[in-house]
């Protein structure tokens, strides 16, 4: 990226296309609900008696493009989530394979150059996903575990070692 360049925040606000079908969202909801209320009240009032099926119908269809209304304003007018920070993952990953798997919030944010609060949103993040395992020790501290996503250390003897005696 050069400098001229600016990056759009992560979990940044809708634009205005979002904001738009939101609204359009909430219109549809509101809508529908007068329907729904009119529906209610003609069946409450029960005026004919051949009309009962056809205001069940008239709530069950708008009951449900109201709820279809709200949940597109909901998924159109929220903020976007933060993208995952790779390289912070991945200097992560390059610690545990470094120092045996097992790390704390505490070793991530001062190896790593991050703050508290990145450091342990990633950790989370990653246990998530299923990179790492949490484990709680006997004095209450949080140790994110990455034994089963990294490879063993290959303990065979290489140029110049001696090799292991075994007992």
């Amino acid at each position: 990226m050069t400098p001229n360049q600016v990056q759009k925040p992560a979990g940044s606000a809708p634009g205005v296309f979002r904001y738009g079908c939101g609204i359009v969202g909430i219109g549809v909801a509101l809508l529908s609900l007068f329907f729904v209320v009119a529906a209610v009240g003609d069946l409450v009032v029960k005026r004919d008696p051949k009309e009962t099926g056809v205001l069940v119908g008239i709530i069950v269809l708008f009951g449900g493009l109201a709820a279809g209304g709200l949940f597109a304003a909901w998924k159109f007018m929220r903020s976007a989530p933060a993208r995952p920070n790779f390289d912070l993952e991945n200097r992560i990953l390059q610690l545990a394979d470094a120092k045996g798997c097992r790390l704390t919030v505490g070793m991530v944010a001062l190896h790593c150059r991050a703050s508290i609060e990145e450091s342990r949103a990633a950790l989370e993040r990653m246990a998530l996903q299923g990179a790492a395992n949490v484990q709680v020790e006997d004095d209450g501290g949080i140790v994110y575990d990455f034994s089963d996503l990294l490879p063993a250390r290959d303990t065979r003897p290489r140029a110049g070692e001696r090799p292991v005696q075994l007992p």
